[in-house]
């Protein structure tokens, strides 16, 4: 259960605990409001962006040139790594 759902859960039942109705309306509307934000948070960051060719062509050479310099790196040096 989602943290907003356990806070709903809780504003929901205050009123038969003797709450104030609009206290907890008050809350229940910010919990909302959180959860809502949160949720565009997160489709943002899961938004997957294919690289493209190009993009991949342009790493290739890079590659290589860390392999080279790895390659020849004082074996010390490369177990800090």
């Amino acid at each position: 259960m989602l943290v907003w759902d356990r806070r709903m859960a809780r504003h929901r039942s205050a009123p038969d605990a003797g709450g104030d109705p609009q206290g907890i309306g008050k809350w229940m509307a910010e919990t909302r409001a959180e959860r809502l934000k949160a949720e565009g948070q997160l489709r943002v960051i899961d938004r997957k962006r294919e690289t493209t060719e190009r993009e991949i062509m342009e790493l290739i050479p890079r590659l290589a040139e860390t392999t080279d310099v790895l390659k020849e790196a004082d074996p010390a040096d490369r177990s800090d790594l």
